[in-house]
């Protein structure tokens, strides 16, 4: 527990009315968990100070915390899904229906066709496999190549590699990140576009709308 940003261990002036604020040196420091405060929380049970006779369980901060790093719970179900992007309605869909690998997927606003339906299946380590319920290709984060010029979701043959393995974690109610393993960053919608057929690639973590997702099941 100790780097919870939402804890208080960089400034223990906060629960226990004494010491310094350090975040250590360099890129050291207290990390804030997606989905969790930036700053620190009262209640939390990771306070580094408290009054030993008080019951104190685990917030809501704290739950999101730990199941992002240690996964075991499924924050959903085994199942079909509808993922919706917040901030512009439209759905993750693979362009044309394609059943080609190597196929990106892009928004689009939803129609209800099986490219735009997505099965998840919980891997057991924190990760599911996601894959398109018209194809039955897996979610697969391109790279881009050796340079990385043009980095991009697309659907391709399940291997099992990092690529294709994707951590699901609750951000607020009814709100989702959905991380890659290869990289430890989230899907996102390119540029924060609104348009039809941008492509969605992984990003680090910034809370913004084009990185929540919602999932309804089907």
């Amino acid at each position: 527990c100790i780097g919870f940003r939402h804890t208080d261990y960089f400034n223990r002036l906060f629960s226990c009315g004494t010491g310094t604020v350090d975040e250590g040196q360099s890129s050291e420091g207290a990390v804030n968990i997606p989905g969790t405060p930036t700053t620190e929380e009262w209640g939390s049970w990771m306070l580094a100070c408290f009054n030993g006779e008080v019951d104190r369980p685990f917030t809501a901060n704290d739950i999101v915390a730990l199941r992002y790093l240690y996964g075991g719970v499924r924050p959903i179900p085994d199942g079909v899904y509808r993922i919706t992007a917040m901030h512009s309605g439209k759905v993750l869909d693979v362009y044309d229906a394609s059943l080609a690998t190597n196929t990106m997927i892009i928004q689009y606003p939803w129609v209800g066709d099986n490219n735009q339906r997505w099965y998840f299946t919980f891997l057991g380590n924190g990760y599911y496999r996601i894959e398109a319920v018209h194809s039955w290709l897996a979610m697969t984060y391109n790279t881009g190549g050796i340079f990385g010029t043009n980095p991009r979701l697309v659907q391709n043959t399940w291997s099992g590699s990092t690529l294709q393995q994707w951590k699901v974690s609750v951000v607020q109610p009814g709100q989702f990140a959905i991380e890659c393993k290869f990289n430890g960053q989230v899907l996102a919608v390119f540029d924060g576009s609104v348009d039809d057929g941008v492509k969605i690639i992984t990003f680090p973590w910034n809370g913004d709308g084009n990185q929540r997702w919602t999932l309804t099941g089907l």
